[in-house]
C-alpha cells in the first residue's frame, strides 16, 4: 500500500519517502544500537540478538555514542568517561572497562615488606592493610 505525504502527516504519521511501500516491519521503532565501538540504527530485537547494547527507542548513533568508557582520574577523584573527553578535559584515562571504586584514583607509591624485602607499587592504605612501610606517593620500587 502506498500514500501521499500529504495523507501520512495528516494521520500523524512519518512520511518515509516515495515509493516506500507499507511492509509488516516498516515502522518497528528503531533506536541506537552499540556493538563494540559501533553505532548504528536498528530495532531493540535484533540489535539484542546481535549482543548488542540497545540505548532506547528514537537514540540516535552520533560521534561518541558507543565510545568505550573507563576510569578517569582528576586527581584522587574518579569520573566514568570515554578517552578522548578524559584526556580533553586534563584528566588520566586509566583503561577501557575499569571501574571507578573508592581508591582507583588514590596515589600510590612504593610499598616495602620489611621482612621479604619485597617492593610492590600500592595505595598507601592498601600498603598498611598488607603490613608494607609505605615509602610516599609516587616512589618506585627500585
Amino acid at each position: 500500500m502506498f500514500t501521499t505525504e500529504e495523507i501520512c502527516l495528516s494521520d500523524d504519521g512519518e512520511f518515509l519517502g516515495v515509493g516506500v511501500a507499507c511492509e509488516a516491519n516498516t515502522c518497528v521503532p528503531t533506536g541506537a544500537c552499540c556493538r563494540l565501538d559501533e553505532c548504528v540504527s536498528t530495532t531493540e530485537e535484533t540489535c539484542l540478538s546481535d549482543d548488542g547494547e540497545f540505548l532506547g527507542v528514537g537514540v540516535a548513533c552520533e560521534a561518541n555514542t558507543c565510545a568505550p568508557i573507563g576510569a578517569c582520574c582528576y586527581g584522587d577523584q574518579c569520573v566514568p568517561n570515554t578517552e578522548d573527553i578524559c584526556h580533553r578535559s586534563g584528566g588520566e584515562f586509566l583503561g577501557e572497562g575499569v571501574v571507578c571504586e573508592s581508591n582507583t584514583c588514590a596515589p600510590t607509591g612504593a610499598c616495602i615488606f620489611l621482612l621479604s624485602l619485597q617492593c610492590i607499587i600500592l595505595t598507601e592504605d592498601e600498603c598498611g592493610e598488607q603490613g608494607g612501610v609505605y615509602s610516599g606517593d609516587d616512589t618506585e620500587c627500585i
